[in-house]
């Protein structure tokens, strides 16, 4: 009960950060995915199965404040949070390379389909101007802003899990 608490406090918390404050202090009019950044945590933290929940949840709320239509953002997020629980498996806590990495290259990837459905299909060629001047960036500060906020999730999840684990040892 208490990690589905801390996840929903956890995606308001971080919506509340990308749709409020860091458009104040964006960079070059590039702000950080940090919704993504949390799907990518809790998929490579917990798995596929809390990927899409999580990412479902992330998109859902930027399909409704960003979106033109419900479930676009959704599908995407969830595809994030899925393929980065496949690395549950090769993640280590103190290994902070690995979600780094992984947060850059579902960045990169998100971008690459978001230019694909809303420019590349409208006749808009300029991939490498939108890769330089966007993708690039965008992908650097969310891994630097996540670098940050990763450890912090990590340790809260993992004081959480090791909680529920003793008070449910306590039932067997």
């Amino acid at each position: 009960m208490a990690h589905k608490v801390f996840m929903a406090i956890l995606v308001f918390l971080f919506a509340l950060l990308q749709m409020s404050i860091f458009p104040i202090i964006n960079i070059f009019d590039i702000t950080p995915n940090l919704l993504l950044g949390l799907a990518c945590s809790f998929g490579i933290m917990h798995g596929r199965n809390h990927g899409i929940a999580i990412g479902a949840c992330c998109g859902l709320i930027v399909d409704i404040y960003f979106g033109f239509a419900i479930g676009y953002y959704a599908i995407l997020y969830m595809l994030v949070g899925y393929l980065s629980g496949f690395l549950n498996k090769i993640f280590f806590p103190d290994n902070i390379r690995l979600p780094l990495v992984l947060f850059g290259t579902m960045d990169v990837l998100y971008n690459v389909i978001i230019y694909l459905t809303f420019f590349f299909l409208r006749g808009d060629v300029g991939f490498g101007k939108y890769f330089i001047s966007v993708i690039i960036p965008e992908a650097v500060y969310t891994v630097i802003i996540m670098l940050i906020l990763f450890p912090i999730i990590l340790t809260i999840d993992t004081r959480l899990t090791k909680r529920a684990n003793r008070s449910a040892r306590k039932f067997v």
